[in-house]
């Protein structure tokens, strides 16, 4: 067997070997996108639950500040009330005494309903903080042996890649680039054996013109049947 296809050989067994580590890679990342998933979920309820927070209190603060207006309306129509003699001021005078009366009755009414809704929201969001902890704190040890289990198989990857690429030198740049070429398509075996007048992968018969090539040169050429490429066994 000609030198280049026995490291060719070795080359695609780390390549499956890579693949295999890659798959395992790939697997962790539904796991943790779970992870990260039921924490984005637990984190957007608590956004939210503070936006509502936040836009009560605002109201809150709106519905005070007019309180604060009618209550100082109130008092000063109470005051000329207190200095104005005639019958017909003192009338109008009470009509707007009244009016700012009701006003502030109806806003305090307003306050009261508001202040309500901003008690149970702060208390719905302190139950989404508590979630959101509880979650994470939940997630810690999922998180950590993922994160392990990551970093192991990476140092794997790593550790291959690299033994792989050492090999790969001592093949011809031009037969690398086919073999690279079918393993990135078929992400399987790309270099097949020549079994007596076929094609071990697909059967296909070869010329004997090609097979007489294959066995004289060693070199491995590309089976027109399946794409893969075959080397002559000696």
């Amino acid at each position: 067997m000609h030198q280049e296809v026995e490291v060719l050989l070795e080359v695609q067994r780390d390549d499956a070997a890579i693949f295999e580590l890659e798959d395992k890679l790939a697997a962790l990342a539904p796991r943790m996108a779970a992870l990260e998933a039921d924490t984005k979920r637990a984190e957007r309820a608590l956004d939210e639950a503070r936006a509502s927070l936040a836009a009560e209190e605002k109201r809150q603060r709106d519905a005070q500040f007019r309180i604060d207006q009618h209550r100082e309306l109130l008092r000063r129509n109470e005051e000329v009330m207190n200095v104005i003699t005639s019958p017909r001021e003192a009338a109008a005078a009470m009509a707007q005494t009244d009016q700012a009366k009701r006003m502030l009755a109806d806003d305090e009414r307003d306050m009261a309903s508001i202040h309500s809704r901003v008690e149970d929201l702060r208390k719905y969001v302190a139950e989404r903080a508590a979630v959101v902890d509880s979650t994470r704190a939940a997630q810690g040890d999922a998180r950590a042996t993922l994160e392990a289990d990551r970093a192991g198989i990476q140092g794997q990857l790593d550790a291959a890649m690299a033994d792989r690429n050492k090999k790969a030198v001592r093949v011809s740049r031009s037969l690398l680039a086919r073999y690279d070429r079918i393993q990135r398509r078929q992400r399987s075996v790309a270099l097949f054996a020549l079994r007596g007048q076929s094609c071990s992968h697909c059967d296909t018969l070869i010329p004997m013109q090609r097979r007489n090539v294959m066995v004289g040169s060693g070199t491995p050429e590309v089976c027109e049947g399946c794409g893969v490429l075959l080397y002559a066994v000696e």
